[in-house]
Parts: structure tokens; sequence; C-alpha cells
């Protein structure tokens, strides 16, 4: 069963086209927009593997823990879907290698039990982060820095 992958359109056109050409059918696209929680429960519930890129920094994100010394805002939509719906949380990262080859870990999160739903999903989210962390210390040259994990919104 092919996973899903929540994407948003990328300002990098390059970027954005690399993403949807993905070889075969990999994977099945959700797109960011008013129909995407809709297409992420049913893919959820199908019982398919739901993957978005969560280090990045956005707006509207109302959750802010830790991430590699500095408290950065992090994306809520893992902890949410972990709270609601009792799912397993994983990280995913790819590493180059010889050959133009790429090695892809898929590593458990492990977290609490933790009945206060709040608490919950900032748990997640500090949990991500660690693990993101962890892979960005190991392989540094092997991630791509391409905006500020640590910017502040105005308010």
């Amino acid at each position: 069963m092919r996973p899903a992958l929540l994407v948003g359109k990328q300002t990098n056109p390059g970027v954005d086209q690399l993403i949807l050409e993905l070889p075969g059918n990999a994977v099945t696209f959700i797109s960011k927009g008013r129909s995407a929680p809709r297409h992420m429960l049913e893919a959820i519930r199908s019982g398919r593997l739901m993957v978005m890129v969560a280090d990045h920094y956005s707006s509207d994100q109302k959750v802010r823990v830790d991430f590699m010394g500095k408290a950065a805002y992090t994306l809520p939509l893992p902890g949410a879907l972990v709270e609601k719906h009792g799912l397993a949380l994983f990280r995913m990262t790819g590493r180059r290698i010889d050959g133009g080859r790429h090695v892809v870990d898929i590593t458990p999160i492990p977290l609490e039990e933790i009945s206060d739903r709040e608490e919950m999903r900032v748990h997640v989210a500090q949990r991500m982060n660690l693990a993101l962390g962890k892979a960005i210390r190991d392989c540094p040259e092997q991630y791509f820095w391409y905006h500020n994990r640590w910017k502040h919104r105005q308010r």
C-alpha cells in the first residue's frame, strides 16, 4: 500500500517538480488545502502511512519547543493526529550514498502516555524535534537548510 505524502506547492519550481515527479507510483500526494484533512483521515483510516515534512516554520504554528538548543515553532499537526487517533510516530530521513543512491531510515519515536490533549501535542513536537536534531547532528552534511527554523513571528 502506497504511503500518503502531504505536500504544499514549493516556491522553488525545481524542488516542486522533483517532489511531484517521484518515480512510479511510490506515494499518493495530498495537496495542502481545504480538502487535505479529509484526504489525510481517509489515508489513516485505510491503514496507510501518512508522511509529512515536519521541520518547517509556519506562522500559524502554536507549538514552540526546543530544536537543537533553541526554541522553535513546530508543526502541531503530527501531535494532533497522534493524540486524536492514537497513531505511532516515526522519524524518516534519507541519506545520500555512493553511486547517487539513497538510504532511507525509519526510526520509531517513543512517546509517553499523556492524557492531557495539549500536553500530548507539545510532547510529540518535542520528541519529533529531538529525533530530527539527532539525525542532523549524526550527518550534518546531509541536511539541506533552506529556511529559518528559529524565526519568531510578530504578534
